[in-house]
């Protein structure tokens, strides 16, 4: 599966800590949906997840992702959170705005 640089880098680093690298994902205005709100701007976006991966254990697995024009879907299985989940990406300067 050929997937694009921001969103190799995006799952490069749900492997670590790093939060910093989450620059190299999003867009400074990104705007990222998870469990009913929605967390913006990139700093908030790395407080986000420096909190939920102090507070949960997981790991995303691709399955598969199809590009059509400016969005990127992307199923991935998360298995400690969600059998599955659907991931929309739309690109912008190759940087993610939504989530």
């Amino acid at each position: 599966m050929i997937l694009p640089p921001s969103l190799v880098a995006y799952l490069n680093s749900e492997a670590t800590t790093d939060v910093e690298s989450l620059a190299n994902c999003f867009a400074a205005d990104a705007v990222v949906h998870d469990e009913g709100r929605a967390i913006r701007g990139l700093d908030a976006i790395k407080a986000w997840k420096k909190d939920a991966k102090a507070k949960y254990q997981y790991t995303v697995k691709p399955l598969d992702a199809v590009q059509d024009q400016a969005t990127v879907t992307m199923r991935a299985r998360s298995p400690s959170k969600h059998a599955r989940c659907v991931v929309h990406r739309r690109l912008l300067g190759g940087a993610y705005t939504r989530v």
